[in-house]
């Protein structure tokens, strides 16, 4: 089974903990949608939080690149795939160093999916779940190059993550994510 590793926005005080660039955007080149390593722009980006006091191994930044433990990495690196991160200090709301080391995660396993349709026994198209369109020897983690900006972990990872104790990590079921929605305008 496939699921979404995506940030839990964690609540402290009604609002959303999240860590946003100090000194601007950051962007890469090329661009972080990519396979390939990439270069930061500024070259060693400084993050804060917008509170005080939570500490989570995922904290979410308001765009594609997220913030990531060294608790998480850890996790992450017994899975044999390529990757590569840029340490960041992460300030506190006050200005001060947050107490765990964090650093922007890039993951560069980008998995094509396969056929969106397979015939049935009597010939007739069938829609293949998201889950299925992949090949059975794909990373454990992955990004899909349909869509870029989701991270699919396997169910061996997800157990990981939930065994030490991670937080901040939420996980959705590929197939339920993109399950046909129905339309009802009542």
């Amino acid at each position: 089974m496939l699921y979404i590793l995506r940030p839990h926005f964690v609540s402290k005080n009604n609002t959303y903990v999240r860590a946003q660039p100090v000194d601007g955007p950051v962007t890469a080149a090329p661009h972080w949608y990519d396979a390939v390593p990439v270069r930061l722009i500024p070259d060693h980006p400084t993050y804060q939080l917008n509170t005080q006091g939570v500490e989570v191994d995922l904290v979410p930044t308001g765009d594609i690149m997220s913030l990531y433990s060294e608790a998480l990495i850890e996790v992450l690196t017994a899975f044999d795939i390529r990757f590569e991160t840029f340490p960041v200090p992460l300030l506190d709301r006050g200005g001060t160093r947050a107490s765990q080391r964090y650093a922007l995660f890039h993951l560069l396993e980008v998995q094509q999916p396969g056929a969106r349709r397979i015939p049935d026994a009597e010939g007739v198209m069938q829609l293949r779940p998201m889950s299925q369109r992949f090949a059975p020897d794909a990373p454990p983690i992955f990004r899909p190059s349909t869509h870029a900006n989701l991270i699919f972990v396997t169910q061996a990872v997800k157990e990981a993550i939930e065994t030490c104790g991670l937080t901040g990590c939420a996980f959705e079921a590929v197939d339920d994510h993109f399950a046909p929605r129905v339309f009802n305008p009542r």
